[in-house]
């Protein structure tokens, strides 16, 4: 598997033509009259989809109604997402050719992409373009890890972007990167591992001055693999925190030209305790906070700040990597677009019971009519085990706040990602 993974890290996409470095020469695609315009109908981007190679991955949509798929670059054929018919599931493979496939989803259901390669899982969401300010977090380039940076340009008018790294070692940008163009309909991937190696934590920010971009990242250990999208910033932020046995961080991203105040509740069954760390997030900078150190396993935290940050919970203990965005809200009623399909490996909800009281969760599978049911102790975070569930689309609901990560656990591998809320 090493072996395997060490392939995928320099597997050159078909929607976009990358060197080993950070200068990327995207490949043409067809004439602007072809491609998408800039659209205000619901759509998501599901930046790092793989298509064959070391990494497949299968695309869930999970609503009824309707819509298309198609792979971002010229030439790509579309499929048509049916209306009424239950969640909507493809092989991104059959969509593309080998490599990172990107993927415009015009619907308006949630969307996400489950990745696999043997017994290795990756999870990662599809979320709309932006034009302003994004963070990708949780790359490493250190102690044989590999990162990439996926950005794209889904539409037909040409984007302009500007990156600012930060990692460990402060404002960490290198010159090629100041300043990048997407043509229209445009895919590159940057390659980091030379260029920027050494860093343990390494996040980046993107400020999009004009267009529409989404963006990812891609990041390999020796033996797993982590995937996930951008996110944009938010004052609140909710992390549940599963009982694996081993400890994570939560790396907290400022997006803001000035410092900014941060603290961190703890919750747990008996309330919130309030400002178990705070500090000051300097502009633009990161800051990596062990999860050991604010909460135990099977509690909850919620990271609070003045100006908008962006934050991810990252694995990347031994073996294990997995990257999770936060999430901003809680709700009542959770979306799961795709869940596990490896042959080994199981399909896991973590729910963040944030209600203060104690609560149920109803689980079902669209389309299937199973239904599980699961008591949700107030103040923590309860493992879900989905019995039956192999690639489909998982709703869950509570009669009360919640917030919910899934995944799958498969052997010392871990696939995380958050679910999207609906209210």
């Amino acid at each position: 598997m090493t072996e395997l993974l060490r392939r995928w890290a320099v597997i050159v996409p078909a929607t976009g033509l990358a060197v080993l470095g950070l200068l990327v020469a995207p490949r043409s695609v067809v004439p602007g009259s072809a491609l998408p315009a800039v659209d205000p109908s619901p759509y998501s981007v599901c930046p790092v989809a793989e298509a064959g190679g070391g990494f497949s991955s299968r695309l869930g949509v999970s609503g009824t109604d309707g819509g298309r798929a198609s792979v971002i670059a010229g030439g790509s054929r579309e499929v048509e997402i049916p209306d009424g018919e239950g969640p909507f599931f493809i092989e991104v493979g059959e969509l593309a050719e080998l490599g990172t496939t990107p993927i415009l989803v015009e619907a308006s259901s949630p969307a996400a992409v489950f990745s696999r390669a043997g017994d290795v899982p990756a999870v990662s969401g599809c979320t709309p373009a932006a034009n302003g300010a994004l963070a990708i977090l949780g790359m490493s380039t250190a102690g044989g890890d590999g990162s990439t940076l996926v950005l794209v340009n889904p539409f037909a008018s040409e984007a302009l972007v500007r990156l600012l790294g930060a990692s460990e070692f402060g404002i960490d940008t290198p010159a090629e990167l100041d300043e990048m163009t997407l043509p229209p309909a445009t895919t590159v991937e940057v390659l980091l591992d030379q260029s920027m190696a050494g860093r343990q934590s390494l996040s980046f920010g993107l400020v999009v001055d004009s267009g529409l971009v989404a963006a990812g990242m891609k990041s390999s250990g020796p033996t797993d693999v982590a995937m996930s999208e951008a996110v944009a910033g938010s004052t609140q932020w909710f992390f549940a925190l599963p009982d694996f046995g081993f400890d994570g961080d939560i790396h907290l991203r400022s997006l803001a030209d000035v410092d900014t105040a941060f603290r961190v509740d703890r919750i747990q069954p008996d309330g919130i305790v309030e400002g178990v760390a705070e500090g000051t997030l300097v502009a633009q900078t990161l800051v990596v906070l062990p999860v050991e150190e604010v909460a135990g396993p099977g509690s909850g935290i919620v990271v609070s700040a003045v100006e908008p940050v962006a934050a991810a919970i990252v694995y990347s203990i031994d073996e294990v990597r997995a990257v999770a965005p936060g999430i901003a809200e809680a709700a009542s009623t959770w979306s799961v677009p795709v869940s596990a399909i490896l042959t080994e490996g199981q399909t896991t909800l973590w729910i963040l019971n944030t209600s203060g009281e104690p609560l149920t969760a109803q689980i079902t599978r669209p389309g299937v009519g199973a239904c599980q049911t699961a008591d949700l102790p107030a103040g923590m975070t309860t493992g879900v085990f989905v019995t039956g569930a192999r690639g489909g689309a998982i709703d869950v609901s509570a009669d009360g706040s919640i917030v919910v990560f899934y995944g799958v656990l498969s052997g010392n591998s871990v696939g995380m990602s958050a679910a999207v809320p609906l209210g």
